[in-house]
């Protein structure tokens, strides 16, 4: 059996500093494709501990290849590693055909699912794909709800055209409900690794509250949270792509430079120019179109309640699998109690709102901090003071472009008070 995680490691080794991309893909791939045939051909490996330590490590490898900044790499990273961890999961369930042998039958097999059969009587089966886009939509629904606000105040709306941050919007949430349906949950379906965990779903498992069990598995075992992240980095490359054809579209043919002099008779028969081509449309069905109809829906702002997200903002979406409801609710009072506190008690702590809040950007799960900040600005602005505001950035940098790159949502639509004459 070939060691995993060593194995990548030995093969890149054995490459020179001068390698290109090419190679090092190739190099992955062996390692890989080396536990993929092992788990494809006896999924009784997974129970050699050494080798499902070893497949474990390749995971968190490939992993760490996700952070890369090329698009490709990532992508092609994020991909080996969405199917491993599918045959992975597959080999560790028992099929859900299998059929067991009883002793009380003299050995002879047992179809488990014909008392069930008989059970549901005249009632139609569930549907898995129907089951899991309801479960999936509601468990990122129940998220971005922590943090709507129910009738913020008009003056904070009147700063942004009278627009909600999309994180406080219902209909935002709404919105996105539509866009997970339309380019989501088919893409994650079509995957092998969720084809294998439909088959083992059985009729009397098929329920909201398994899907959640799945969806809060942790991030290396969690295959549709690397399909849900996958796909945002479709939109994410999709854009990058986009950038780049309008960057090489505004230096024109000519590369920026201007019309070379022509001579007597290039002027009188000179070729007509031709007319500058529009954007190029991306091949229907490609990632690329699959990435802009995403970011499409979810930024047409037309006609809305909300201001809609920026790029830079992507990862929000990702991270949503790592806020917990009932950990982010107890923050959230706890925050309204300390500001209440603050304001109507002359013996409260001071500082003690700031303190809290900055704490909660270093201990929860991306953004989520500032989120909990932003939906107290908006939904108990009468309380969140001008002083709380200032120390609360205070506390997290000195100057302003680092507060910003410390709090980049809540700073969107909160201004810094900070002078530059007090950093």
């Amino acid at each position: 059996m070939a060691g995993s995680a060593n194995s990548v490691l030995a093969s890149l080794a054995q490459l020179s500093p001068d390698s290109d991309k090419a190679s090092v893909i190739a190099a992955i791939d062996e390692a890989v494709d080396d536990l993929v045939a092992q788990l494809s051909s006896n999924s009784g490996v997974v129970a050699d501990t050494e080798f499902l330590e070893q497949t474990q490590q390749t995971i968190l490898f490939l992993e760490a290849c996700t952070g890369f900044p090329d698009p490709e790499f990532t992508d092609h990273a994020r991909k080996r590693m969405v199917e491993l961890q599918g045959l992975l999961l597959g080999a560790s369930d028992a099929s859900p055909n299998e059929k067991k042998a009883s002793p009380d039958t003299g050995g002879h097999e047992v179809n488990d699912s014909a008392p069930a059969a008989a059970a549901a009587g005249s009632e139609p089966p569930l549907n898995f794909e129907e089951v899991f886009a309801d479960s999936l939509c509601k468990f990122i629904a129940d998220r971005l709800a922590l943090f709507h606000t129910s009738q913020p105040p008009v003056e904070l709306l009147d700063r942004h055209d009278g627009l909600l941050p999309y994180p406080l919007s219902l209909e935002f949430s709404k919105v996105l409900e539509d866009t997970i349906r339309a380019h989501f949950i088919a893409p994650i379906l079509a995957s092998r690794n969720m084809k294998i965990l439909a088959g083992g779903v059985g009729q009397e498992d098929l329920n909201e509250a398994y899907f959640m069990e799945i969806f809060n598995l942790p991030k290396r075992e969690n295959v549709v949270r690397t399909l849900w992240s996958s796909q945002w980095g479709v939109v994410k490359v999709a854009l990058q792509n986009q950038q780049s054809v309008q960057a090489q579209a505004a230096k024109g043919p000519a590369g920026g430079r201007g019309k070379a002099k022509q001579g007597l008779l290039g002027r009188m028969f000179g070729k007509k120019e031709k007319a500058p081509r529009g954007p190029v449309q991306p091949a229907a069905g490609s990632d690329t179109a699959v990435g802009l109809a995403i970011w499409e829906a979810i930024t047409e702002g037309k006609g809305k309640e909300y201001d809609p997200p920026l790029p830079e903002e992507i990862g929000l979406f990702d991270a949503l699998f790592d806020y917990k409801p009932g950990a982010i609710n107890k923050r959230k009072v706890a925050v309204e109690q300390l500001l209440r506190q603050e304001v109507g008690e002359q013996d409260a702590r001071e500082g003690s709102s700031r303190l809290y809040m900055s704490r909660m950007v270093m201990e929860l799960p991306p953004h989520c901090g500032e989120l909990i900040a932003l939906w107290a600005y908006y939904e108990h602005h009468d309380i969140f003071s001008p002083e709380v505001l200032k120390a609360y950035l205070a506390s997290q940098a000195t100057s302003e472009g680092a507060r910003r790159a410390a709090l980049p949502l809540f700073l969107r639509w909160v201004p810094d008070p900070i002078g530059r004459g007090e950093e």
